[in-house]
């Protein structure tokens, strides 16, 4: 992507590190296992965003990726884990044409974008697959987008299936737009890097 863009919130100078909590430690890495995920970090009333990858197999080795990102900032920003909330997560399967042309089929790509045209900070969007490959989308009014998984897992259970896993959840803010942007061009150079030999030197 040749665009210019000019970050406001996000902090783009940051390395390339993958943390990788999946159970089944394998060499390849698979797309479908790469989460980037966004933190928005509240000092003094003064909000500023980090980003970084995690390698994650399931939901639960997510949430963990998710918990040791979150405590590895707080001690490099001396900074409390509770002024650390998660605003922003898309797997990297979300690249695949097939997904793609499932949610533009059903409309759903056009719903996140109406919804997250205007600034809610309390609003999230929740995107999804359930066991049964079935894809939902879930509108959660929540403090991050932590919270807002849990709440679309929860209601996830009027389905006949379960284990909602979610791929894509974005908060009305304009750093989404800014995390849009670095998702693609990270995404880019990741899969690159591990593409061929399918072990990249950035994971930890």
């Amino acid at each position: 992507m040749n665009q210019l863009v000019t970050f406001r919130y996000i902090q783009t100078d940051q390395p390339c590190l993958a943390r990788d909590t999946r159970k089944k430690h394998e060499i390849e890495i698979a797309q479908k296992h790469c989460y980037f995920i966004g933190f928005r970090i509240t000092v003094d009333h003064v909000m500023n965003y980090r980003h970084s990858l995690v390698l994650a197999d399931d939901y639960q080795s997510l949430l963990m990726g998710i918990d040791e990102e979150r405590k590895g900032l707080d001690k490099r920003l001396a900074v409390s884990r509770n002024d650390i909330e998660l605003v922003f997560l898309r797997n990297m399967g979300m690249r695949e044409t097939a997904m793609l042309d499932s949610i533009g089929k059903y409309g759903i790509t056009a719903e996140i974008q109406k919804t997250l045209s205007r600034r809610d900070d309390h609003h999230f969007t929740v995107f999804g697959k359930l066991e049964n490959e079935q894809i939902c989308l879930f509108h959660e009014t929540a403090q991050d987008a932590l919270t807002a998984m849990r709440l679309a897992r929860l209601h996830s259970g009027k389905f006949a299936a379960r284990n909602f896993q979610p791929l894509d959840v974005r908060q009305a803010h304009p750093a989404t737009y800014e995390f849009d942007f670095l998702f693609e061009r990270i995404a880019d150079g990741f899969m690159k890097l591990v593409g061929n030999s399918g072990q990249p030197g950035c994971v930890h």
